[in-house]
């Protein structure tokens, strides 16, 4: 299995754009409830609770790379640093099984809160985050 074959075998929701372009940055988008990926080709992808990958945006070809990551960075980043640690989002069936085995939620870094709670480092519950509670 070649690396892109395991990339695309571990996502959630089907392939991740992994191929022809690189990604360049990833964290998770509060205004638009999405984990977000900026591509070398300068493509931005978004991942939510209900669609896989999808190309929600190209910038310019004129932007250089630095200007790409520039701009992507100050986009939608609300200051949280949480949000540039996140790599992938749980599922709805995720949240579904954490909340029936024993009425907690994980946060972004791991933690296990009650639903409407927050980690120690104040990085709120899943189910804040996407607006479910």
């Amino acid at each position: 299995m070649t690396a892109t074959e395991t990339a695309v075998a571990t996502d959630n929701y089907g392939p991740h754009p992994d191929t022809p372009h690189i990604e360049l940055r990833r964290f998770f988008s509060r205004k638009r409830r999405a984990l977000m990926s900026l591509r070398s080709d300068g493509a931005i992808y978004s991942k939510s609770l209900t669609h896989g990958w999808k190309c929600v945006s190209q910038m310019p070809e004129a932007m250089t790379i630095k200007d790409r990551l520039t701009w992507f960075e100050n986009w939608q980043l609300s200051g949280k640093p949480w949000q540039s640690m996140v790599r992938d989002i749980p599922t709805l069936d995720d949240l579904e099984r954490q909340l029936y085995a024993d009425s907690t939620c994980e946060t972004p870094d791991g933690e296990y809160v009650e639903p409407d709670g927050e980690s120690h480092a104040g990085v709120p519950s899943w189910l804040r985050i996407f607006g479910l509670i």
